[in-house]
Protein backbone atom coordinates (compact mmCIF):
# COMPACT_ATOMS: atom_id res chain seq x y z
CA UNK A 1 0.00 0.00 0.00
CA UNK A 2 2.88 2.36 0.80
CA UNK A 3 4.46 1.93 -2.65
CA UNK A 4 1.07 2.52 -4.29
CA UNK A 5 0.63 5.71 -2.29
CA UNK A 6 4.02 6.98 -3.40
CA UNK A 7 3.18 6.23 -7.03
CA UNK A 8 -0.08 8.17 -6.79
CA UNK A 9 1.59 11.09 -5.02
CA UNK A 10 4.31 11.51 -7.64
CA UNK A 11 3.48 11.02 -11.34
CA UNK A 12 5.52 8.47 -13.28
CA UNK A 13 8.49 10.74 -13.85
CA UNK A 14 9.89 8.85 -16.86
CA UNK A 15 6.61 9.54 -18.70
CA UNK A 16 6.54 13.28 -18.01
CA UNK A 17 7.46 15.39 -21.02
CA UNK A 18 8.35 18.50 -19.00
CA UNK A 19 11.29 16.97 -17.13
CA UNK A 20 14.86 17.07 -18.37
CA UNK A 21 17.27 14.16 -18.34
CA UNK A 22 18.20 13.17 -14.79
CA UNK A 23 21.91 13.65 -14.06
CA UNK A 24 21.65 13.54 -10.27
CA UNK A 25 18.53 12.11 -8.64
CA UNK A 26 18.85 14.05 -5.38
CA UNK A 27 19.30 17.40 -7.12
CA UNK A 28 16.51 16.67 -9.58
CA UNK A 29 14.19 15.75 -6.72
CA UNK A 30 14.86 19.05 -4.95
CA UNK A 31 14.38 20.98 -8.19
CA UNK A 32 11.10 19.14 -8.74
CA UNK A 33 9.91 20.05 -5.24
CA UNK A 34 10.70 23.73 -5.81
CA UNK A 35 9.04 23.92 -9.23
CA UNK A 36 6.26 21.31 -9.20
CA UNK A 37 5.46 20.77 -5.52
CA UNK A 38 5.08 24.30 -4.17
CA UNK A 39 2.67 22.98 -1.54
CA UNK A 40 5.62 21.31 0.17
CA UNK A 41 7.42 24.65 0.39
CA UNK A 42 4.29 26.35 1.69
CA UNK A 43 4.04 23.74 4.43
CA UNK A 44 7.70 24.29 5.26
CA UNK A 45 7.07 28.03 5.67
CA UNK A 46 4.06 27.36 7.89
CA UNK A 47 6.05 24.94 10.05
CA UNK A 48 8.85 27.48 10.33
CA UNK A 49 6.44 30.20 11.49
CA UNK A 50 4.97 27.78 14.04
CA UNK A 51 8.48 27.05 15.24
CA UNK A 52 9.22 30.74 15.76
CA UNK A 53 5.98 31.17 17.71
CA UNK A 54 6.89 28.17 19.85
CA UNK A 55 10.30 29.67 20.58
CA UNK A 56 8.66 32.87 21.86
CA UNK A 57 5.95 31.17 23.88
CA UNK A 58 7.93 28.15 25.09
CA UNK A 59 11.62 29.17 24.93
CA UNK A 60 12.92 25.99 26.56
CA UNK A 61 11.57 23.81 23.78
CA UNK A 62 13.20 25.77 20.97
CA UNK A 63 15.38 22.85 19.82
CA UNK A 64 12.37 20.62 19.22
CA UNK A 65 10.41 23.48 17.71
CA UNK A 66 13.15 24.25 15.19
CA UNK A 67 14.48 20.85 14.27
CA UNK A 68 11.34 18.68 14.26
CA UNK A 69 9.63 20.41 11.30
CA UNK A 70 12.89 20.45 9.34
CA UNK A 71 13.48 16.78 10.08
CA UNK A 72 9.97 15.87 8.95
CA UNK A 73 10.39 17.76 5.69
CA UNK A 74 13.79 16.23 5.02
CA UNK A 75 12.42 12.75 5.76
CA UNK A 76 9.57 13.36 3.33
CA UNK A 77 12.05 14.51 0.70
CA UNK A 78 14.43 11.59 1.17
CA UNK A 79 11.92 8.75 1.45
CA UNK A 80 9.51 9.80 -1.26
CA UNK A 81 10.90 12.14 -3.86
CA UNK A 82 14.53 11.02 -3.93
CA UNK A 83 13.67 7.30 -4.07
CA UNK A 84 11.26 7.87 -6.93
CA UNK A 85 13.71 10.00 -8.85
CA UNK A 86 16.48 7.45 -8.31
CA UNK A 87 14.29 4.68 -9.70
CA UNK A 88 13.51 6.77 -12.78
CA UNK A 89 17.16 7.73 -13.09
CA UNK A 90 18.12 4.04 -13.22
CA UNK A 91 15.29 3.30 -15.62
CA UNK A 92 16.61 6.08 -17.84
CA UNK A 93 20.12 4.55 -17.70
CA UNK A 94 18.73 1.14 -18.68
CA UNK A 95 16.86 2.58 -21.65
CA UNK A 96 19.87 4.56 -22.89
CA UNK A 97 22.04 1.42 -22.88
CA UNK A 98 19.48 -1.00 -24.32
CA UNK A 99 19.10 -2.85 -21.00
CA UNK A 100 15.99 -4.09 -19.20
CA UNK A 101 14.66 -2.64 -15.96
CA UNK A 102 12.57 -4.19 -13.17
CA UNK A 103 11.60 -2.36 -9.99
CA UNK A 104 12.00 -5.49 -7.84
CA UNK A 105 14.63 -8.23 -8.18
CA UNK A 106 15.24 -11.62 -6.57
CA UNK A 107 17.38 -11.98 -3.46
CA UNK A 108 19.03 -14.95 -5.19
CA UNK A 109 21.12 -12.41 -7.11
CA UNK A 110 23.50 -12.24 -4.13
CA UNK A 111 23.47 -15.91 -2.99
CA UNK A 112 27.04 -16.48 -4.18
CA UNK A 113 28.33 -13.27 -2.58
CA UNK A 114 30.38 -13.82 0.58
CA UNK A 115 30.52 -10.06 1.21
CA UNK A 116 26.74 -9.79 1.62
CA UNK A 117 25.91 -13.22 3.02
CA UNK A 118 25.64 -11.99 6.63
CA UNK A 119 23.08 -9.32 5.78
CA UNK A 120 19.61 -9.99 7.16
CA UNK A 121 16.25 -8.99 5.71
CA UNK A 122 17.79 -8.63 2.24
CA UNK A 123 15.99 -6.70 -0.49
CA UNK A 124 16.90 -6.29 -4.15
CA UNK A 125 15.37 -3.33 -6.02
CA UNK A 126 15.77 -1.46 -9.30
CA UNK A 127 17.27 -4.40 -11.19
CA UNK A 128 18.91 -3.66 -14.56
CA UNK A 129 19.88 -6.57 -16.81
CA UNK A 130 21.86 -6.57 -20.03
CA UNK A 131 24.87 -8.01 -21.86
CA UNK A 132 28.39 -7.04 -22.81
CA UNK A 133 30.15 -9.26 -25.34
CA UNK A 134 27.57 -12.01 -24.71
CA UNK A 135 28.21 -11.99 -20.96
CA UNK A 136 25.26 -11.20 -18.69
CA UNK A 137 25.64 -8.09 -16.54
CA UNK A 138 23.30 -6.82 -13.85
CA UNK A 139 23.05 -3.66 -11.78
CA UNK A 140 20.82 -3.51 -8.73
CA UNK A 141 20.30 -1.96 -5.32
CA UNK A 142 20.69 -4.15 -2.25
CA UNK A 143 19.48 -3.26 1.23
CA UNK A 144 19.48 -5.10 4.55
CA UNK A 145 20.71 -5.07 8.13
CA UNK A 146 23.21 -6.76 10.42
CA UNK A 147 23.36 -7.13 14.18
CA UNK A 148 20.55 -6.44 16.63
CA UNK A 149 19.54 -3.99 19.32
CA UNK A 150 21.90 -1.06 19.76
CA UNK A 151 24.47 -2.72 17.50
CA UNK A 152 22.04 -3.10 14.60
CA UNK A 153 23.27 -1.46 11.40
CA UNK A 154 21.46 -0.77 8.15
CA UNK A 155 23.30 -1.22 4.85
CA UNK A 156 22.61 0.01 1.34
CA UNK A 157 24.60 -0.96 -1.74
CA UNK A 158 24.64 -0.44 -5.46
CA UNK A 159 25.94 -3.65 -6.99
CA UNK A 160 27.23 -4.63 -10.41
CA UNK A 161 27.27 -8.33 -11.20
CA UNK A 162 28.96 -10.17 -14.07
CA UNK A 163 27.86 -13.72 -14.83
CA UNK A 164 30.36 -15.98 -16.56
CA UNK A 165 30.43 -19.57 -17.82
CA UNK A 166 33.91 -20.12 -16.40
CA UNK A 167 34.76 -20.79 -12.78
CA UNK A 168 36.87 -18.03 -11.21
CA UNK A 169 39.12 -18.32 -8.14
CA UNK A 170 37.84 -16.58 -5.03
CA UNK A 171 39.38 -13.12 -4.71
CA UNK A 172 38.20 -10.25 -2.55
CA UNK A 173 39.53 -6.73 -3.02
CA UNK A 174 38.72 -4.43 -0.11
CA UNK A 175 39.31 -0.75 -0.77
CA UNK A 176 41.47 1.18 1.65
CA UNK A 177 39.77 4.32 2.94
CA UNK A 178 37.79 5.54 5.92
CA UNK A 179 34.45 4.77 4.30
CA UNK A 180 35.08 1.10 5.03
CA UNK A 181 33.94 1.88 8.57
CA UNK A 182 30.38 1.64 7.21
CA UNK A 183 31.00 -1.63 5.37
CA UNK A 184 29.88 -5.06 6.62
CA UNK A 185 32.47 -7.46 8.00
CA UNK A 186 34.08 -9.85 5.55
CA UNK A 187 34.64 -13.50 6.51
CA UNK A 188 38.33 -14.18 5.89
CA UNK A 189 38.16 -17.83 6.99
CA UNK A 190 40.39 -19.95 4.78
CA UNK A 191 41.80 -16.90 3.01
CA UNK A 192 45.12 -15.11 3.09
CA UNK A 193 46.20 -11.60 2.19
CA UNK A 194 48.08 -11.30 -1.09
CA UNK A 195 50.71 -8.61 -1.53
CA UNK A 196 50.82 -7.34 -5.10
CA UNK A 197 53.28 -5.32 -7.13
CA UNK A 198 53.15 -1.60 -7.83
CA UNK A 199 50.70 0.79 -6.18
CA UNK A 200 47.81 -1.66 -5.94
CA UNK A 201 48.41 -2.31 -2.23
CA UNK A 202 47.94 1.42 -1.55
CA UNK A 203 44.33 1.20 -2.67
CA UNK A 204 43.24 -2.37 -1.89
CA UNK A 205 43.76 -5.18 0.57
CA UNK A 206 43.66 -8.35 -1.55
CA UNK A 207 42.47 -11.69 -0.15
CA UNK A 208 42.64 -15.09 -1.87
CA UNK A 209 41.98 -18.70 -0.90
CA UNK A 210 45.13 -20.28 0.46
CA UNK A 211 46.99 -22.00 -2.37
CA UNK A 212 45.26 -20.04 -5.17
CA UNK A 213 48.03 -17.50 -5.66
CA UNK A 214 48.90 -18.52 -9.24
CA UNK A 215 45.26 -18.47 -10.39
CA UNK A 216 44.70 -15.12 -8.67
CA UNK A 217 47.75 -13.54 -10.29
CA UNK A 218 46.50 -14.62 -13.71
CA UNK A 219 43.39 -12.50 -13.11
CA UNK A 220 45.17 -9.63 -11.36
CA UNK A 221 47.53 -8.94 -14.24
CA UNK A 222 49.38 -5.59 -14.16
CA UNK A 223 47.13 -3.97 -16.80
CA UNK A 224 44.02 -5.19 -15.01
CA UNK A 225 45.22 -3.84 -11.67
CA UNK A 226 45.99 -0.45 -13.23
CA UNK A 227 42.46 -0.21 -14.64
CA UNK A 228 40.90 -1.26 -11.34
CA UNK A 229 42.83 1.55 -9.65
CA UNK A 230 41.69 4.05 -12.30
CA UNK A 231 38.00 3.12 -12.17
CA UNK A 232 37.41 1.03 -9.06
CA UNK A 233 39.22 2.49 -6.06
CA UNK A 234 35.90 3.63 -4.59
CA UNK A 235 34.47 0.09 -4.76
CA UNK A 236 35.00 -3.35 -3.21
CA UNK A 237 35.31 -6.22 -5.69
CA UNK A 238 34.76 -9.95 -5.42
CA UNK A 239 35.56 -12.72 -7.89
CA UNK A 240 33.84 -15.94 -6.89
CA UNK A 241 32.61 -18.99 -8.79
CA UNK A 242 30.81 -17.89 -11.94
CA UNK A 243 30.36 -14.30 -10.80
CA UNK A 244 32.19 -11.02 -10.39
CA UNK A 245 30.65 -8.49 -7.98
CA UNK A 246 31.45 -4.79 -7.71
CA UNK A 247 30.08 -3.20 -4.55
CA UNK A 248 29.41 0.49 -3.95
CA UNK A 249 28.66 0.97 -0.24
CA UNK A 250 25.98 3.54 -1.02
CA UNK A 251 23.03 3.91 -3.39
CA UNK A 252 24.35 5.50 -6.57
CA UNK A 253 22.00 8.23 -7.75
CA UNK A 254 24.16 10.29 -10.09
CA UNK A 255 25.24 9.75 -13.67
CA UNK A 256 28.98 10.27 -13.08
CA UNK A 257 29.38 7.45 -10.55
CA UNK A 258 27.00 5.14 -12.39
CA UNK A 259 29.02 5.59 -15.58
CA UNK A 260 32.21 4.73 -13.68
CA UNK A 261 30.61 1.54 -12.34
CA UNK A 262 29.32 0.66 -15.81
CA UNK A 263 32.72 1.28 -17.41
CA UNK A 264 34.54 -0.84 -14.82
CA UNK A 265 32.07 -3.69 -15.38
CA UNK A 266 32.79 -3.75 -19.11
CA UNK A 267 36.55 -3.38 -18.53
CA UNK A 268 36.61 -6.43 -16.25
CA UNK A 269 34.88 -8.51 -18.91
CA UNK A 270 37.41 -7.34 -21.51
CA UNK A 271 40.34 -8.07 -19.17
CA UNK A 272 39.06 -11.53 -18.18
CA UNK A 273 38.74 -12.36 -21.87
CA UNK A 274 42.32 -11.23 -22.53
CA UNK A 275 43.80 -13.45 -19.83
CA UNK A 276 41.67 -16.38 -20.98
CA UNK A 277 39.59 -16.63 -17.80
CA UNK A 278 36.28 -16.27 -19.62
CA UNK A 279 35.35 -17.26 -23.16
CA UNK A 280 35.17 -14.68 -25.91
Amino acid sequence: MEDKAKTELIPRLSERKDLEEIEDASRSAWKYIKTKQRLVLVLLVILTICSLISIIVYPYTYLIAVFLPIALCLLFFLLVFRDKFRADFLKQFAKQNGYNFESIGLVSEIFSSTYLNNIRDPRVNNLITGEHKNHAIKFFEFQGSAGSGKSKREFEFSVSKIETENYLPKIFLRRKNLLNLSSPSFDETGMQELRLEGDFNKYFSSYIVKGDQIAALQILAPDTMAKIIDYGKMFNLEFIGNNVFIYADWLIDDKANLNILHTLTKILIDELELVGKISK
